[in-house]
C-alpha cells in the first residue's frame, strides 16, 4: 500500500470544514495500472452557485476529450454533428443546471496544491429514482495531466463523506459502455455493475453502477 496525503477544503452554506486525511491507494506493479510514486496533494472545493465554474467545465471537456479520441461520433451513437459539438453541449448544459438549481445539484473541485488549478470536478444531485438515500454522480472528471494520481478516488471519498452525514447510503452512476477507463476506475473504487437506469439515458449505451457508502465515525 502507498499513502497519498489529501488536504480537504470543503464548504456548506452555513460553515467551513476543514480536515485533513490519509488517503490509501493499493497499488498494482503491473505497469499498465501503475501511478506516479510521489505524494500528490489536492485541496477540495464545494462550490458556490455565483462562482466561476469555467475552469472546471474545461477540465470535462479535456478529460472527456482524451477519453473518448479513439471513436467516432457513430461508435458513440451521437445525434450531433460532431464529438467536440457534443461535449460542448452536454457540459453547457451541466452548467446552467447547476447555476439554475432547479433541483439541488452540488458541485466538487480538486485544486492542485502548487498551482492552484483546477485538475479534477465532479457534479451530483439526488437521484430521481431515490432522492432521500440515493445520490447520483452526474459527471466527473480528472484532468488528463492528473489522472492515476488519487484524485479521482479523493472525489469519490469527498463525496461519500459529506452525503453519509446527511443519511444518504448508495451511490449510483451510468458511465458509457466504451469507456473502459471509467468502467475500470469505478470498479476498482468499489462499485458495482448494477441494473441503475436513469430516465434521461433511457435506451442509451450506459452501464448503470451502485455503491454503498461507508459508515463514517
Amino acid at each position: 500500500m502507498r499513502l497519498l496525503t489529501f488536504l480537504i477544503l470543503f464548504f456548506s452554506m452555513s460553515d467551513l470544514v476543514y480536515a485533513s486525511y490519509d488517503f490509501q491507494e493499493e497499488i498494482s506493479h503491473s505497469p499498465s495500472s501503475s501511478v506516479s510514486s510521489k505524494k500528490h496533494s489536492a485541496d477540495f472545493k464545494w462550490t458556490e452557485i455565483e462562482e466561476d465554474v469555467s475552469e472546471a467545465m474545461s477540465v470535462f471537456l479535456l478529460s472527456f476529450s482524451k477519453a473518448y479520441e479513439s471513436f467516432s461520433k457513430e461508435t458513440l451513437k451521437l445525434t450531433f454533428n460532431s464529438k467536440e459539438e457534443w461535449l460542448e453541449a452536454t457540459f453547457k448544459e451541466e452548467e446552467q443546471d447547476f447555476k439554475a438549481q432547479k433541483t439541488p445539484i452540488w458541485l466538487l473541485q480538486a485544486f492542485d496544491q502548487e498551482s492552484k488549478i483546477v485538475i479534477g470536478v465532479a457534479t451530483v444531485e439526488p437521484d430521481q429514482n431515490n432522492a432521500t438515500t440515493t445520490l447520483y454522480i452526474r459527471q466527473m472528471a480528472v484532468h488528463p495531466s492528473h489522472q492515476k494520481k488519487g484524485i479521482g478516488k479523493g472525489i469519490i471519498d469527498v463525496i461519500e463523506k459529506r452525503f453519509s452525514a446527511q443519511g444518504f447510503k448508495d451511490i449510483v452512476l451510468l458511465a458509457r459502455e466504451v469507456n473502459q477507463p471509467a468502467i475500470d476506475f469505478y470498479t476498482k473504487t468499489g462499485f458495482e455493475s448494477h441494473g441503475y437506469k436513469h430516465p434521461d439515458y433511457e435506451g442509451k449505451p450506459y452501464i448503470g453502477f451502485k455503491k454503498s457508502i461507508p459508515a463514517f465515525q
